[in-house]
């Protein structure tokens, strides 16, 4: 078969996606599959690589070799992860016309999803199992907040994120859905010692934590200098929508940091009732009669101490300094380490 045709521009050169689907069919392997129906599994059981590990009594490095590195373990281990998952390795030997017996549904290439052959996020790498991929024309939020006025910034074709109307002037927010879905929850990896339960009773759950995010007056955000020194602030903002929002002068310290660099930890006061927010701070804009409203009424919490922004604080060309911070994963515990937990968004 002969390779499948790229489409060519004036710019970057881009394979289509049905030409990477064709590839990626015509290339697939026996130990790709194996992976695939690792994949598919974990998919259907909604489990992280390290949950599902637990589940079968090995470890995520197991785990992640069956799924991404399968042709180096010995065929028993294989044959051993395959059980009770309604997927089996076999030889099947064909007759004189050269067709395969009937012993079972035999899986193709084309069987597998589109997104498990081919869908990268935007540092190349395969997403998470147990998300829910789709195709995306106009890109997931993120991309407009980072990169709405850059002609040269390729589209993501791929996202997990849930959809949201964006308004392409400005990346301006002009509506977004209140119910994100809760993180998956598990348990964080300490050395030995410092007796973080291997069960899952007595974790907290997300609505344990996001209240006291919504409810809290004081945050510390810490960034990193571009020399590669830390740096921390407090600051005033809301948390909304599952994202935290603030504003301040381009100028300062922490925002000339974020504008380098974007990842940012986000913290409360105390050091015994603990959440740890990592994340990454973008600038965005809020429209007064949408977002910016919202907004606004969250702020009345700082009214008494003088700080009263109005709807139209951040919908102007530099959006009022208004950033925003959104989660990529959490720790929280309000009794260490009984109920010790991480969260990944």
């Amino acid at each position: 078969m002969e390779r499948p045709q790229v489409v060519r521009g004036t710019g970057r050169l881009f394979p289509t996606l049905a030409a990477e689907l064709i590839e990626a069919r015509v290339a697939l392997t026996v130990a790709q599959s194996i992976g695939l129906a690792m994949r598919a599994t974990r998919n259907a059981a909604g489990a992280s690589q390290r949950a599902y590990a637990q589940m079968r009594g090995w470890s995520k490095t197991h785990q992640h070799r069956l799924e991404a590195a399968a042709a180096n373990l010995q065929l028993g281990r294989i044959l051993e992860a395959l059980e009770g998952t309604g997927f089996e390795l076999a030889l099947l030997a064909t007759d004189a016309e050269g067709a395969a017996p009937s012993t079972g549904r035999r899986l193709k290439p084309e069987d597998w999803e589109d997104s498990e052959l081919i869908a990268v996020d935007a540092a190349r790498r395969r997403f998470p199992a147990n998300r829910e991929v789709r195709r995306t024309s106009t890109g997931p939020t993120w991309w407009w907040w980072q990169h709405s006025t850059d002609a040269r910034a390729r589209t993501p074709d791929w996202t997990t994120e849930r959809a949201m109307l964006v308004s392409a002037a400005g990346a301006t927010v002009a509506s977004m859905d209140p119910t994100t879905a809760a993180p998956q929850a598990d348990r964080p990896r300490f050395p030995d010692g410092y007796g973080i339960p291997e069960s899952a009773e007595g974790q907290l759950a997300w609505t344990d934590v996001e209240p006291r995010l919504v409810q809290s007056k004081h945050y510390w955000i810490s960034s990193v200098r571009p020399d590669g020194t830390p740096h921390s602030v407090p600051r005033w903002g809301v948390w909304l929508d599952g994202r935290f929002w603030y504003d301040g002068a381009p100028t300062t310290r922490h925002t000339r940091n974020v504008e380098v660099n974007p990842a940012v930890t986000l913290t409360l006061e105390s050091g015994t009732e603990v959440i740890i927010i990592e994340g990454d701070s973008v600038a965005t804009h809020a429209a007064a009669d949408g977002l910016g409203a919202r907004l606004s009424e969250a702020f009345g919490k700082y009214a008494d101490s003088g700080y009263s922004p109005g709807p139209d604080s951040w919908s102007g060309q530099d959006g009022g300094g208004l950033r925003v911070i959104t989660p990529r994963r959490a720790m929280a515990w309000f009794d260490f380490p009984k109920d010790c937990t991480r969260f990944r968004f």
